[in-house]
């Protein structure tokens, strides 16, 4: 592997860690940190409805809720508790539109990635000076 291709995939690693850590911040911000599924206040961590190896769905705020380490843990095997959590908040319509978001391919450039770090960065920002109501807001379909 030449030394710039090895550059651009470290830089990619490093700025997908970062949005990551940043956005997991915001989700547990966003549920008011506490768990959607079992209500816990410790141990909490940014979980997803759909794994998060699409990048279409990664950083979508439809697709991760603040989960307590346990609960989280399980959902790699029992999706249920958070799929019915997520289907009785936002409804089967929106569980299907996501889903189909999930399965639609997306590639980002690492220019991409820069420019959506810095938007959540901003989004954190706002959180820490404004308080709850600088927050994204999940959309209800029901």
């Amino acid at each position: 592997m030449s030394t710039k291709k090895r550059s651009h995939s470290a830089e990619r690693k490093k700025l997908v860690k970062e949005l990551d850590k940043v956005f997991g911040k915001i989700v547990i911000l966003l549920d008011r940190k506490r768990c959607v599924v079992c209500g816990k206040t410790e141990n909490l961590q940014c979980g997803h409805l759909f794994s998060r190896v699409a990048y279409s769905t990664r950083w979508d705020f439809m697709n991760a809720f603040c989960q307590c380490r346990g609960c989280n843990y399980r959902h790699e095997h029992d999706p249920t508790p958070l799929t019915l959590y997520f289907i009785n908040t936002f409804g089967k319509r929106a569980y299907e539109q996501l889903y189909r978001k999930y399965r639609t391919p997306i590639k980002y450039s690492n220019e991409d990635l820069k420019i959506r770090l810095n938007i959540l960065k901003g989004v954190l920002k706002r959180y820490e000076t404004d308080g709850y109501k600088a927050l994204p807001r999940r959309i209800k379909t029901t």
